[in-house]
């Protein structure tokens, strides 16, 4: 243990962690866009973000995108 082995330096140190919090106690960031039952808008968005920060050209970050979306319809064709 941390502070000398014994019980009480144990209690005192995870006193100090962080409390676990519900993710419903955040802010709202702002109105829901798009259908909440369609992931495409949540993964195309962290896709374009991560092209962008990565100075991924723009024909090849098209071509990611659509590859994404082929393959998600895809998976949802499969469990219809």
């Amino acid at each position: 243990m941390r502070d000398g082995g014994d019980a009480r330096g144990a209690r005192s140190w995870i006193g100090r962690l962080r409390k676990p919090r519900d993710i419903a106690d955040r802010p709202v960031t702002g109105p829901l866009r798009g259908d909440p039952m369609d992931g495409r808008y949540q993964l195309l968005t962290v896709l374009d973000q991560w092209a962008k920060e990565r100075g991924v050209p723009a024909q090849r970050a098209t071509a990611m995108r659509q590859r994404m979306d082929d393959g998600y319809v895809r998976a949802l064709w499969l469990r219809v």
